[in-house]
């Protein structure tokens, strides 16, 4: 395979005024197989607001044991654990962060009126977010990706700051769980490049 500059990819944000680049729904079911269908399963996705500069990171970590002969060679080697996460932090404190990093029951909201600006009460307790479906999403001009856990959870205590130099932080860590076919994330691409 030759060597290709256009295949260099960067991970910018996939957001505008009105949609952010992290997004939740219902645990998906049905797996997409490509990108096409990935987006249609996103479309409903409820979507973040602003992730901070340091991006997102998706980390896997694999453990496994060894099946060893009398003499101690290993023979074969089993995988024992696989865990996938994606972290970031978000910097935009609303209702629908709040329900991305603490879950929807531990989220209530109190419309704004004529007395009083939009109020949010979050509750922090011995609990883990509820399983929804997670997707990223990432642009690099007309090439566009999308790292999607169909069936994950919030799995991450907190560390907020308040300080007057820098915005109040969310920080989680999404965990991806079997989505039922045996696989936990899935990233789907779109190189932009429209053939004749």
């Amino acid at each position: 395979m030759a060597t290709d500059a256009k295949k260099v990819f960067i991970g910018l944000a996939d957001q505008s005024s009105t949609t952010g680049a992290l997004a939740r729904g219902d645990v998906l079911t049905t797996i997409p197989a490509d990108f096409t269908a990935a987006q249609t399963a996103i479309a409903s996705f409820t979507m973040s607001g602003y992730i901070s500069e340091d991006g997102a990171s998706l980390s896997t970590s694999v453990s496994t044991t060894d099946i060893r002969e009398w003499n101690r060679a290993a023979v074969r080697r089993l995988l024992e654990e696989f865990d996938g996460t994606i972290t970031l932090t978000l910097i935009q404190l609303d209702e629908e962060s709040a329900i991305q990093c603490f879950g929807k029951d531990n989220v209530t909201k109190v419309a704004a009126n004529t007395t009083h600006g939009e109020q949010l009460h979050i509750k922090l307790g011995a609990h883990l977010g509820e399983q929804q479906a997670w997707a990223l999403r990432m642009k690099d001009g007309d090439a566009k990706f999308i790292v999607l856990v169909p069936n994950g959870q919030v799995t991450s205590g907190v560390d907020i700051t308040f300080a007057a130099n820098s915005a109040i932080n969310l920080p989680i860590t999404i965990s991806a769980n079997d989505d039922g076919t045996g696989e936990s994330i899935h990233i789907y691409t779109d190189d932009g490049v429209i053939s004749a």
